[in-house]
C-alpha cells in the first residue's frame, strides 16, 4: 500500500533541502563530478516551483481547468447482510460477476459493489435486480425489493456463497455519484482526475450534501506497484528496482466524509439528490478575475440580470420550504448564476417574553386648525362626520374625524374617508370644516392655510396598521395590558369658570393632558385651562373654562381591562350585488360595502346578463 505524504518526507527520505530563499534556478553539472541523488530531485522542484508561482497567479487552488460532468444515480439499491451465520466469504471476489438468486422471494440480482461493516452499519450490497419475479404467482411485480431476514445464494452448481438479508430495514436505495475525467489546480499542480464513482450516502437516495474530491499525497514504491521494477527486459528486472514516485489521487466523496487536515475540492452541491450548483471553470482564474471583478464593481456596483423568485410552503411542524428560481446576479462584480433549487428553512419557534413595551398608533392625513375661530369640536369617538367647506362657503364634500390633538396653541385635526362631491374639486379649495353639535348647532373648525390653499399632511402615514415594538410575535403571544384612547365628554362649567369632579368612567383613568383640546361646545377654544388629576387619575378638576358655558372635552384616557376583538374567517358568503348600491371613494372609484365586521375570501365571481 502507498506511503501517505509527509510535510517532512521529502527532506528525510529524499534529501530534497530545496530552500526558495537561496534562490537557486538551475543546478549545473559538471564534468568530473559525481551526481547527487539530491541534485536530480531538485532539479523537479526547481521547476515545480517556476510552474507553481505561474499557476497560483492564474488560477485558484483547487478550481477546474477541465471539470468532469457529475451524474447521480439515486437508484442505487443496496441489501444489508446478516454475517452472524453466513458470513462474506474470505476471496471478495466470488461475489462479483455471478448472479445470485433467493428462490423464496423470488428475486435474481448480481453485486455491483461491496461496502464492507463499519461505523457500525453492517455489511452491504449495492445491486442491480435482474430478475423480480413473485415465486408463488409467477407474476411480475413492481418495485419487489429484497425482503428481510430472507437467505439467498450464487446461482452455479459448484463453489456456492450464501448470504442472508438484515433482519431490519434490508433493502432500499442509495445514492451514488460519478464523475467524468477531467484537470484540476490543486497544490500548485494540474492534477488529472480519473473517471470514478463512490457511494455518497448509503441509505437516503435523495441526499443534501456537497461533492467534490479528497486530495491524497502519496510515496508510491515497487513494494506498492511492481511496473516500477526495470522493464528493459521482457519481463521485469526485480534485481533493478526503480525510483520511488510521488503521487496526487482525487478521490471522489462528500464533504461530510473529509477528515481534519484533509484538503476538499469542491466540485458540486446535491440538494434533496439533485445537482443545484457544479463547479463552473470560468471561476478557476484568479488574479485576472479579481481584476474584471473590481472593474465591474466599479461601473455597475451589484446588479440583477435575472431576477430571483420564491416561494414558501408548509415543510413540516418545523420547517418551511423555500422554493428559489434560476437567477444570474453581480454581486461585488463576480457573476452568479444559480440554479433554482428547494431548500428547507428552519421556522422561528423559540420564543422570548419582552414585557412592558408600547406599540404606538401614530396617525396621518390632517389639517392644522385656527383654535381661535373655532366653534365647538367634532367627536372623535364616534369618527364625526363633518362637512368640506369650500372656498365659496358651499360643501365640496365629506370626511370622518378619527383624532383631534393640541399642537403648540393650535388644534390637529386627523381625517379619514374624504370624499369630494364633484370629481373637479380638490381639498385643497377646503376653507373649514362644519358639523351638527350636541345643542343642534353647527360647529365649525377654520383650516390654516399654506399660500392660500388648505394642506393635508402627512398622507403617507394613512394605515390603520400599526408595528410592534418587537417583529414576529407569537401566536397567541401578545397581551394587552392597557389601551390609551381619546374619549370626547361634555361638561358644564360654573360661575368660577370651573368644572370639578369630572370622571374619566369605570375602568378609564385620564392621561396626556397636555395633548387635550376642550372648547366651548358652541364656541371657541379655550386657549389655557388647567387640569389637576385625582383618585389617581380617575377624575378631573379644570379651571379657566368659560363661565356657566357648556364645553366639550377630547382628553386621553387609559383602559385597564382591554378584550381583543377576535376575527374569523367566513368562506362561501354569496352576496348579490345588485341588492347593493355602489359607493364613490374620494379618487372617483366606485365599490360595494358589505358591511360585514367578518374577513371573507372571495374564491368565485359570477355575472348575470
Amino acid at each position: 500500500m502507498a506511503t501517505k505524504l509527509t510535510n517532512n518526507t521529502f527532506f528525510t527520505t529524499y534529501r530534497d533541502d530545496y530552500d526558495r530563499d537561496d534562490n537557486y534556478h538551475r543546478i549545473l553539472f559538471n564534468s568530473g563530478e559525481a551526481l547527487q541523488a539530491r541534485e536530480l530531485t531538485q532539479l523537479q522542484t526547481i521547476t515545480q516551483e517556476e510552474i507553481s508561482r505561474m499557476g497560483n497567479n492564474l488560477f485558484r487552488d483547487g478550481s477546474a481547468i477541465r471539470a468532469g460532468n457529475i451524474t447521480v444515480n439515486n437508484d442505487y439499491e443496496y441489501i444489508k447482510l446478516d454475517t452472524t451465520l453466513h458470513p462474506l466469504p474470505v476471496d471478495r471476489s466470488k461475489i462479483f460477476n455471478v448472479e445470485f438468486i433467493s428462490p423464496s422471494a423470488g428475486i435474481k440480482f448480481r453485486v455491483l459493489e461491496l461496502v464492507e461493516e463499519e461505523d457500525g452499519d453492517p455489511a452491504t450490497l449495492y445491486v442491480r435486480y435482474t430478475s423480480t419475479v413473485d415465486a408463488q404467482t409467477q407474476e411480475n411485480q413492481q418495485a419487489i425489493r429484497m425482503p428481510n431476514n430472507v437467505t439467498f445464494r450464487t446461482d452455479r452448481a459448484t463453489d456456492i456463497v450464501t448470504l442472508k438479508s438484515s433482519t431490519l430495514d434490508a433493502s432500499g436505495r442509495g445514492c451514488q455519484v460519478s464523475s467524468q475525467d477531467g484537470e484540476y489546480f490543486v497544490k500548485g499542480r494540474f492534477v488529472h482526475g480519473r473517471k470514478q464513482s463512490a457511494i455518497i450516502s448509503k441509505y437516503v437516495s435523495f441526499p443534501t450534501t456537497d461533492i467534490g474530491f479528497v486530495v491524497a499525497e502519496e510515496i508510491v514504491t515497487v513494494a506498492d506497484d511492481p511496473s516500477l521494477y526495470d522493464n528493459q527486459g521482457e519481463a521485469p528486472n526485480i534485481a533493478a528496482p526503480g525510483a520511488d514516485r510521488y503521487r496526487i489521487k482525487l478521490n471522489l466523496t462528500s464533504r461530510e466524509k473529509v477528515q481534519d487536515g484533509e484538503n476538499f475540492v469542491y466540485l458540486a452541491r446535491l440538494v434533496k439528490g439533485v445537482v443545484v450548483d457544479q463547479t463552473d471553470p470560468l471561476d478557476a482564474y484568479a488574479k485576472i478575475n479579481d481584476v474584471l471583478a473590481q472593474r465591474t464593481k466599479e461601473e455597475s456596483g451589484n446588479y440583477v440580470v435575472q431576477n430571483f423568485n420564491i416561494s414558501i410552503e408548509d415543510l413540516n411542524s418545523t420547517q418551511l420550504e423555500a422554493d428559489i428560481s434560476s437567477g444570474i446576479a453581480y454581486v461585488d462584480g463576480y457573476r452568479l448564476d444559480i440554479t433554482g433549487t428547494k431548500r428547507p428553512i428552519d421556522r422561528a419557534l423559540d420564543t422570548q417574553a419582552i414585557p412592558g413595551q408600547n406599540a404606538v398608533a401614530v396617525y396621518g392625513q390632517y389639517v392644522t386648525c385656527e383654535p381661535g375661530q373655532a366653534v365647538g369640536l367634532p367627536s372623535p369617538s364616534t369618527m364625526q362626520e363633518v362637512t368640506l367647506i369650500g372656498s365659496g362657503g358651499f360643501s365640496i364634500g365629506t370626511a370622518r374625524v378619527r383624532q383631534i390633538q393640541e399642537d403648540n396653541g393650535k388644534v390637529d385635526v386627523y381625517l379619514f374617508d374624504i370624499r369630494l362631491s364633484d370629481t373637479n374639486e380638490s381639498f385643497r379649495n377646503t376653507r373649514s370644516l362644519e358639523w351638527s353639535n350636541s345643542v343642534g348647532g353647527t360647529g365649525s373648525l377654520t383650516i390654516e392655510l399654506d399660500e392660500g390653499i388648505a394642506i393635508l399632511k402627512n398622507t403617507a402615514n394613512n394605515s390603520l396598521l400599526f408595528d410592534l415594538p418587537s417583529p414576529r410575535p407569537a401566536i397567541d403571544g401578545v397581551n394587552i395590558d392597557g389601551v390609551v384612547v381619546q374619549r370626547v365628554y361634555d361638561i358644564d362649567a360654573d360661575a368660577d369658570g370651573q368644572a370639578l369632579g369630572v370622571g374619566a368612567g369605570d375602568q378609564f383613568t385620564f392621561t396626556n393632558t397636555s395633548l387635550w383640546v376642550i372648547a366651548e361646545i358652541d364656541g371657541p377654544v379655550v386657549n389655557v385651562p388647567t387640569y389637576e388629576l385625582k383618585s389617581g387619575g380617575n377624575i378631573v378638576d379644570i379651571s379657566g373654562l368659560t363661565q356657566n358655558k357648556k364645553h366639550v372635552l377630547v382628553a386621553y384616557v387609559a383602559k385597564s381591562q382591554v378584550t381583543a376583538r377576535q376575527k374569523s374567517l367566513v368562506e362561501g358568503v354569496e352576496v348579490n350585488f345588485n341588492a347593493l348600491a355602489p359607493e364613490t371613494d374620494q379618487n372617483g372609484n366606485q365599490y360595494f360595502n358589505l358591511g360585514r365586521t367578518d374577513i371573507i375570501r372571495v374564491t368565485d365571481i359570477k355575472f348575470d346578463n
